[in-house]
């Protein structure tokens, strides 16, 4: 679901975000180590690079995310 998620969005954006940040999900992070360490899911990685984007997972001291994507022109790789 969150990988066809990802694919569905980039289509309807008509394009791939060069960072997404993340909460530290299950289907994306095996393991939380201190700091900003993740071990990262192996098929959530095989998709990051598929679509070359860097995942970025927040701290867990920082505040919940809202579940909102903001997005500007400048944030988006328009596919050719």
């Amino acid at each position: 679901m969150l990988f066809d998620a990802h694919a569905h969005g980039f289509r309807v954006l008509g394009g791939i975000p060069e960072r997404g940040i993340y909460d530290n999900m299950k289907t994306a992070v095996d393991k939380v180590s201190r700091g900003k360490e993740r071990q990262i899911n192996r098929h959530f990685q095989v998709m990051a690079s598929h679509y070359f984007f860097e995942p970025e997972f927040r701290v867990s001291q920082q505040a919940p995310s809202t579940h909102i994507v903001l997005l500007t022109e400048s944030d988006l790789w328009v596919n050719p």
